[in-house]
């Protein structure tokens, strides 16, 4: 999990420096509502993993988060 955790947190500081630097918004837009937003799209992917219906995490389980990763840094922080 320490390698997702600082995947994370390198793709998060990347998307704030460059949001920041590059990008123009509408609404005065933080970066903690950014992060909050990209924290929501990637708890879609792995919400289900927390019930108690699942014994276990499923054996690809670094992939779907390295993917789900990717993905909400286009639509949490991007869109």
């Amino acid at each position: 999990m320490n390698k997702i955790m600082n995947y994370m947190t390198y793709v998060c500081n990347l998307c704030m420096e460059y949001t920041r630097v590059n990008c123009k918004f509408p609404v005065v837009t933080g970066p903690n509502f950014l992060v909050h937003n990209f924290l929501n799209v990637f708890d879609t992917f792995v919400i289900e993993w927390g019930t108690e219906e699942i014994k276990s995490l499923p054996g690809n389980a670094e992939e779907i988060c390295t993917n789900a990763i990717v993905f909400a840094a286009i639509w949490g922080i991007g869109g």
